[in-house]
């Protein structure tokens, strides 16, 4: 297998939506509310309606909540000793502890392991966009500087994003085997394909607007040490812990290699949790995974 044709293509979008913002400079906030409002969730509908559910999910949501939780503590243990600034402490974790496994993530497993991986793909997605629109949050709220971002503005930004209403409703036609019309399905999926190619290319146009003014080198390379080489090697402690098979963990660990998320440079921006700091990590992880990846693959395949 060659492994960098395998990465190289899915890296060639994300350069096309970079590309094409730094000429077309197109506003970013309509399209990535459409992707998060519309695309994401019939993305997640379908996973959880079409894929047969089992004891597999719980594992998954072990291993993501695990992961999380683990990641939050390291990324406490490097910013505790070095800043005792709040934005810059919550900013770290923010930078550190969530992956990019929807723009990134789903697209690259299903480039290496084939449509049989694609729908766990998907339920790691699904799991770990709803910790970072939960905890995630949290995070970017905890450490702001703008007192309106406190209290239940943040739990009622975290219930308007319908991707859990979605998921859930998805599981619940599921197990109780309610058979939606063809008809409906043929455009629940027409949809859900669009969701993968859109985020990719969003997550490149994002990335053209990302600034390093500010920046701190020492700060900003310890966050890619956690997000491209702690998280995978978390991942693969978990993986030997949990009753999984091989495909299976070797997509868990490949998704936790992803670098980091971009949602989490939009919570920074809004919320302004040290957001120079996070979108720097961002593009960062982003071109270093180029890498890593291959490296990782090199490993596990």
């Amino acid at each position: 297998m060659d492994i960098f044709n395998i990465v190289w293509p899915v890296i060639a979008i994300f350069v096309a939506g970079f590309t094409a913002q730094r000429f077309l400079n197109i506003e970013l906030a309509p399209l990535s509310t459409f992707t998060i409002y519309l695309l994401v969730p019939f993305l997640a509908f379908r996973t959880f309606y079409q894929e047969g559910i089992d004891k597999e999910i719980v594992y998954y949501a072990v291993f993501v909540g695990a992961l999380c939780l683990l990641l939050v503590l390291v990324g406490y243990c490097f910013s505790y000793f070095w800043h005792k600034d709040k934005e810059k402490h919550y900013g770290f974790i923010l930078s550190s502890a969530f992956m990019n496994n929807g723009n990134f993530g789903v697209p690259l497993v299903l480039a290496i392991f084939g449509d049989q991986a694609l729908n766990i793909a998907v339920m790691l997605m699904v799991l770990q966009q709803l910790l970072m629109s939960s905890v995630g949050v949290y995070f970017a709220a905890k450490g702001s500087p703008i007192e309106a971002a406190k209290g239940w503005s943040v739990i009622w930004k975290v219930l308007k994003l319908p991707l859990l209403y979605a998921a859930l409703l998805g599981f619940i036609f599921n197990i109780t085997s309610i058979t939606l019309p063809k008809e409906m399905t043929g455009s629940i999926n027409s949809i859900a394909d669009a969701a993968i190619p859109v985020i990719m290319l969003l997550l490149g146009m994002q990335l053209a607007n990302i600034s390093f003014v500010h920046i701190n080198v020492s700060r900003m390379i310890s966050a890619v040490l956690v997000r491209l080489i702690i998280s995978p090697a978390v991942a693969w402690l978990l993986v030997v812990l949990l009753p999984v098979n091989t495909l299976t963990g070797n997509i868990m660990i490949v998704m936790a290699a992803a670098p980091s998320a971009a949602n989490t440079t939009l919570y920074a921006v809004q919320f302004q949790t040290d957001p120079h700091h996070v979108s720097a990590v961002t593009l960062i992880t982003t071109l270093s995974s180029i890498f890593t990846i291959p490296l990782l693959l090199l490993l596990l395949i």
